[in-house]
């Protein structure tokens, strides 16, 4: 999925503290020792209205970068790991 008029450069994984479907994707990033991505808490009320800006919902996980955004464990997982294998380009 897209999101437009967005000009977020780093890539970003939005999520919640108490949500295992977010602990499910940091623990996929820290297994493999993925650096680079922003974390944003959606706690706090400035990352939440991002969250809502690049994506048009509230809910977590969601994994953005490029204007492009992924919703859901599996999806954000398949998202990173596309951006890693093809080092740092989402086409």
């Amino acid at each position: 999925m897209t999101a437009e008029n967005q000009s977020y450069s780093s890539p970003i994984l939005y999520y919640l503290s108490t949500c295992p479907h977010c602990h499910k994707v940091i623990d996929f990033i820290e297994r493999h020792g993925i650096q680079g991505i922003e974390m944003a808490n959606v706690e706090d009320p400035k990352n939440a209205q991002e969250l809502v800006d690049v994506s048009g919902q509230d809910g977590v996980p969601v994994f953005y970068f490029n204007g492009k955004y992924a919703i859901g464990d599996e999806q954000c997982i398949s998202m990173i790991s596309t951006l890693v294998m093809n080092n740092g380009k989402m086409d």
